[in-house]
Parts: structure tokens; sequence; C-alpha cells
């Protein structure tokens, strides 16, 4: 049993709160849950009285000391047939660190109480990324992959949430979270979404947005197969970025692909008509895109079929299609001649945001 298992047996009345648990203080009369209970990276415990209680009185009320509350130290990671086991979720981390170097970031998963029970680990290089699983085991923590089933990132947030965003990455979900939505990813990657629990999403209304490669949207249609199948259903929607792939679809648009009544866009898209059923697809008509559009249609020369004209269109129709047009680096001498700093991804965050 781990140290905060030990603390919450003797807490029964503990709630999940946040990243914690909030319970009463057996030190005081309390009569509104003043005790908050977390779990530490490293394994220990981290025990709190909004009341004022001195911490030590606190577990000593539990029957407990406070080197209970830490988990037991050893002086090297023990060796076994599962490979280096280490003490606490930090040591197995830090003992990456010492092989890759400094780690770029660190996301933890836990399961629906809140507590920790992997981490994935990466570094960002200029061969790529790299990254690495850490997992929680009865006996310790490994550098291994969280054993299957392995819980959703975020599982603690999702059991209240109507509508979750689900995105290929924590990197992602942590994007969507930051504005205010419910996010979830699984661990492992594209290729790994069937061996994570999906069954927290039973009943909810969930909307995946898959990366634009064939590998994300072959995830996001796992995913979908997966929710779909649950019992009470699971709405579920694939949602397809905005805006228009730069420059394939830009130059490929027509005007007569633009139905202005209808308030929508029949978008060719040239870099995935190789799939059945992607040669085209359907956006709405955004306020966004419209105004780009409406000055566009302004400005066209006389029988000008494509949206984009000229010496543009000139290139795009050669042999080599729209890959030999250097659209993208105009547009990046354009933005660095004004004095701005482009966005990281540029083309794939202009499309996300609807400005392409």
């Amino acid at each position: 049993m781990t140290p905060i298992e030990n603390l919450l047996s003797k807490l029964p009345g503990a709630k999940p709160s946040g990243n914690g648990w909030m319970a009463c203080c057996p030190m005081h009369d309390d009569r509104h849950a003043s005790l908050s209970v977390s779990a530490g990276d490293d394994g220990r415990v981290l025990v709190h009285c909004h009341a004022g209680c001195d911490t030590a009185a606190v577990v000593a009320a539990l029957g407990m000391d406070l080197a209970g509350l830490f988990p037991p130290k050893t002086d090297a990671p023990r060796l076994n047939r599962g490979g280096p086991l280490y003490p606490s979720a930090n040591e197995a981390v830090a003992a990456l660190e010492r092989q890759h170097g400094p780690r770029s970031a660190l996301w933890t998963y836990q399961d629906a109480a809140g507590v920790p029970v992997g981490l994935v680990v990466r570094w960002d290089g200029p061969k790529g990324k790299d990254v690495r699983p850490v997992a929680r085991f009865a006996e310790g923590w490994r550098i291994k992959a969280v054993p299957e089933p392995r819980p959703l990132y975020g599982l603690p947030e999702l059991a209240a949430a109507k509508t979750v965003i689900v995105v290929e990455g924590e990197k992602c979900a942590d994007a969507a979270r930051s504005l205010g939505f419910v996010a979830t990813t699984s661990a492992g990657g594209a290729q790994a979404a069937s061996k994570s629990d999906w069954r927290p999403l039973v009943g909810k209304e969930s909307f995946i947005l898959p990366d634009n490669d064939q590998p994300g949207r072959k995830y996001a249609d796992t995913v979908a197969g997966i929710l779909a199948k649950f019992v009470p259903p699971t709405k579920v929607r694939i949602v397809e970025l905005p805006g228009l792939r730069c420059p394939s679809e830009v130059l490929s648009l027509e005007w007569r692909h633009v139905d202005w009544e209808r308030g929508r866009v029949i978008v060719p898209s040239p870099k995935t008509d190789r799939y059945d059923g992607k040669g085209t697809r359907t956006i709405p008509l955004f306020p966004e895109l419209r105004k780009h559009l409406e000055e566009a249609f302004e400005l066209a020369e006389p029988g000008q079929t494509h949206v984009i004209g000229g010496n543009h269109l000139a290139k795009a129709t050669r042999p080599t299609g729209w890959k030999s047009c250097n659209l993208r680096t105009i547009f990046g001498k354009l933005v660095k001649r004004a004095g701005l700093v482009a966005w990281s991804r540029l083309f794939h965050n202009l499309r996300s945001s609807r400005e392409t």
C-alpha cells in the first residue's frame, strides 16, 4: 500500500477535489472538510489543514507519524525482469534525464481518484521529439508504459463533464484546456488508442479533433469506433479544422466552389484526394473566411475561375502542381518584412483560426 492509499484508508469520508481530496480534519470540530490531501510526484503525501491545525498532530490523530507520509528510500533502483525499479516517479524521471538531458515537457496521468499512475516525458531535439513513459506498479515505478487498460489524460475532470474534446497528444489537450474546455487524450500516441479505457466518456458528447495527417485521421476513426459501441449511446463528432490548407487547397479553390447563399464552401483537397471519399470536404463560410473571399471576388479579373489567380495559379498548374508554388515562402518574407514574429506552425494555426 502506498503512503497516499494508507492515509486515505483512515479518512473514509474523503472526497476527490481537483488533483487531491478534501476531508474533515480529526483535530477539530470540522463541519466543512478543511483538510486537503494530495500526492506529490515523488510519492510523498501532502497534508494541510486550512483551519491551521499542525500537520504532525493531524497525522498522529490518524494513528500515523510524519515518516508514514513518505515512500521508503532506497540507495539504488532494484533490478528484476521488469527492468530498474524506482521508489518514486521523480527518481525514474531523474534517471531518464541523466541519460537524455533535461526534459522539455512532462505530463501526469492519474486514476479516477486523482492518484498519479503514470508520466509521459518528452525531449525536443534537432532530430525531432523523443517520448518515454513512466508507470507506477505495485512494487514501485518503472520506465515503462502504464499497464492496459490505460487511464485517459485528465481523468478526474471527465466525470462531471457533459462535453469533452478529444485530441491526439497531451500538448494539444493542455492547449484545449487552457481555453476552458474539458479535454483528454490517450497515452502512447496515435497507434495506441485501443489500449486506453474510454468508458469515462460513456453518455457524454465527444468532439474529436484529429491531427492534420493520415495517422491523425486514423486515430480519430479508431476513437470514434470505440465510443460508438458504448451503451448508453455516446454522441461523437469528428471535427475538421474550418480553414483551408495552404497552399494546396487555397490554390485549388474556384469561385464555383463558393456557395454564397447557403453559406458554405466545397473544398477540393489535392493532398487527400487519393483516399476514398476524401477528394472534397464541405466547410461553413465562416465570417473570418467570408470577408477575405468577398475582397478577393471584388479584385478578381474578368473570367477568372480560381480564387487565387495570376502567377501563383500559373505555377500551380505545372506538372508538379501546387507543390511548385512558393506561396509559403513569399508570405513568410512579407511577415518578416512587416517586423512581425510568425506563429509556430504558421499555416496550421492560420487554418485552425479560420484565417486561411
